[in-house]
Order: structure tokens, then sequence, then C-alpha cells
């Protein structure tokens, strides 16, 4: 140690360190505004454990005595990093520091799930209007062909023409890739076939 270093030596009071543990619960809970904790991780000095020694369980229970039925885990380590009651940071040893998880969900993760309900609700009005256009699409072929199609009626007076145009009319504003029109008579007997697109 170099010369002028102040040195602190402390005496550790099995009782203030049993209670340490569900006292910086309590901080972590006020500080954090956490009404429904989750889940409580500590990191408990190495020392602690050699001090408490048989006693070390009791520093869970009155942890538990703020948590209930709340899963705590945690480590024994090296120099533990943490808030202390002034707000500063530091490194330091003998101490115990606490991390508690709460069910409430922050702000950062509430704009997440936002964020993602929207954008499932933009795909699915996205997928809404490509159906509704190839629906609309769809109806404009068909009333097109329709349209034509009676117009060859009103125009062609001979029958067999008058189907060869209707097939020829369904493939070019349909789409499809042949059609195919029988024509019977009064009797019920087959006068004439056309057909349009691909040879059948």
């Amino acid at each position: 140690m170099m010369e002028g270093i102040p040195l602190v030596i402390m005496e550790p009071d099995k009782g203030s360190m049993i209670t340490a543990g569900r006292d910086a619960v309590r901080t972590a809970l006020l500080r954090g505004r956490i009404k429904d904790p989750s889940l409580v991780l500590t990191f408990s000095c190495a020392l602690r454990y050699r001090t408490l020694a048989d006693q070390c369980p009791e520093e869970i229970f009155k942890m538990k005595e703020l948590l209930g039925d709340v899963p705590v885990a945690g480590l024994y380590c090296f120099g533990e990093q943490g808030l202390g009651d002034d707000w500063i940071n530091r490194h330091q040893n003998n101490v115990i520091s606490v991390l508690v998880f709460g069910q409430e969900l922050s702000r950062t993760a509430r704009a997440s799930i936002e964020h993602e309900r929207l954008l499932k609700e933009l795909k699915f009005n996205i997928e809404q209007k490509e159906r509704a256009e190839k629906r609309i699409s769809y109806l404009n072929s068909l009333l097109l062909a329709i349209r034509n199609i009676n117009q060859i009626i009103v125009r062609e007076k001979d029958p067999i023409r008058m189907i060869k145009g209707a097939c020829e009319n369904l493939v070019n504003t349909r789409g499809f890739q042949s059609t195919w029109i029988a024509l019977f008579g009064e009797s019920g007997h087959f006068v004439a076939g056309e057909q349009g697109g691909l040879a059948v």
C-alpha cells in the first residue's frame, strides 16, 4: 500500500449484512417503480459468503419477505458494481447488488409491441387491398367480356360466326388459354361447335 493512502478497516455486522439484500430489493423496487416483480438477480460478494457462513440462507429469506414467490437467483463474485444510496455507481467489495425485473413493460417495450401490431395491421390491410384489386380486375374483365359478347350477338346474324366471335372474345378479354362453345338446335341435337385460343 502506498504511503498517504487512507486505509479503512471494516468490522462486519452479520445482522445488517443479512438485511442488506432485503434493503437492496426494496430500493430497486422503489427506484424502478416496480409493482409486480417477476425475477430478482443477486450479485453478492464472495467475502459475504465467507463472513455469513451457515447464515447465508437467511439473507435470501429476508429478500423473500418482500418478494413472496418471486424467483431469486444469483451468484457470488469478486467485486460488485452497483448504485449506492446516493445514486453514484461504484465498484466495491463486501456488498450485495440486486437487479429486479418487473412484469410491467417499459415505454420502449410498449412502443415495440405497438410497432409490431401496426406492422401486422398494415400487412393485413395491404393484403386486403391487393385481394380487392384482383377482384375488381376480375369483375371488370368479366363485364368487358359480357359487353363484347352482347355486341357480337347484336351485330352478327350468322350463329357460327357469333359463337366463334364469343370464343375469341373470352380468350382476349378473360385470359383463357382456350374456349369452346357448342350450338344445339331446338330438338337438342348438336349443330356446330367453335373454339378460340389453343386448338382442341
